[in-house]
């Protein structure tokens, strides 16, 4: 179990590290007000 859940938390700990490089590589494509499909609110 310790280990099932060790492998969880590294599965977690990637999700957010590819959420922060999207956030940062296309943040400037998201606060385009031209490419704003509305995902912002």
């Amino acid at each position: 179990m310790k280990s099932n859940s060790y492998k969880d938390n590294i599965h977690i700990v990637l999700f957010i590290n590819i959420q922060m490089f999207v956030f940062w590589s296309g943040g400037n494509e998201i606060m385009n007000p031209k490419s704003n499909l509305g995902l912002t609110s």
